[in-house]
C-alpha cells in the first residue's frame, strides 16, 4: 500500500471543496446542462480519461514494483518482471475499485459547474438542439478521431521546428559560453 502514496498527484484533481455541484443552479438549467452533457457523450469522454489515467498509473506502478523486486536477487529477471506485473495489476485493480465511481462523479460535477459558469440557458438550448441534428451527432462521433489526428499532425508539423529551434538556441548558448570562457583567459 505504501506504493500508492506517490500517486495522488497522478490522479486528476477532484472537486473536494465545499461547493456541491448543482446546488446553486436553477433546477431547469441544471436539467438542461445534464441533458447537453449526456447528448455530448460525457460518459464516453470520462471513460477515455479514466482509462488513460489508469494506464499511466499502471505503468508507473510496474516501474516501482520492478525496482522493488529487482532487489530480490534470488529471483530471475523474468520472475522479477512477472511479480512486478502482477503487483501492478492488483494495485491498479484496487485503485479502480476504490476511485472509479468518485472519479466519474467528480468529473461530472466539475463539468456541470463549468457549463453553468460559461453557458447561458439560451446557449445550452442551442447546444441541445445542435446535438439533436445529424451534424451534431456526426460532430459527437468524429470529434475524438479529429482530436487524435490533430495531435499527430501537430507532432509531425510543430515538433521538428521546436526541436530545431531548441537545438539552435543550445548551440548559441554553448558558443556564448565558449566565447566568455575564452575572453576570461585574456
Amino acid at each position: 500500500m505504501a506504493v500508492l502514496v506517490g500517486f495522488s498527484t497522478v490522479l486528476p484533481a477532484v472537486a473536494n471543496d465545499s461547493k456541491k455541484s448543482g446546488q446553486s443552479i436553477a433546477p431547469s438549467k441544471l436539467a438542461l446542462i445534464k441533458e447537453v452533457l449526456d447528448l455530448a457523450n460525457l460518459d464516453n469522454t470520462i471513460d477515455r480519461m479514466w482509462t488513460a489515467c489508469l494506464k499511466k498509473i499502471s505503468a508507473d506502478l510496474y516501474k516501482l514494483s520492478l525496482r522493488d523486486f529487482s532487489a530480490n536477487t534470488t529471483l530471475s529477471t523474468a520472475e522479477q518482471e512477472e511479480k512486478a506485473r502482477e503487483q501492478a495489476r492488483k494495485l491498479t485493480e484496487n485503485l479502480s475499485a476504490h476511485f472509479k465511481e468518485e472519479y466519474y462523479r467528480s468529473y461530472k460535477e466539475i463539468y456541470i459547474d463549468i457549463y453553468d459558469q460559461f453557458f447561458s440557458q439560451e446557449d445550452l438550448e442551442a447546444m441541445k438542439a445542435f446535438f439533436g441534428t445529424e451534424a451534431g451527432r456526426k460532430s459527437k462521433a468524429i470529434t475524438p478521431r479529429m482530436i487524435k489526428e490533430l495531435v499527430v499532425e501537430l507532432k509531425e508539423r510543430v515538433n521538428p521546428r521546436i526541436k530545431s529551434s531548441l537545438r539552435k538556441r543550445l548551440e548559441d548558448m554553448d558558443a556564448a559560453r565558449a566565447k566568455e570562457a575564452e575572453e576570461s583567459k585574456i
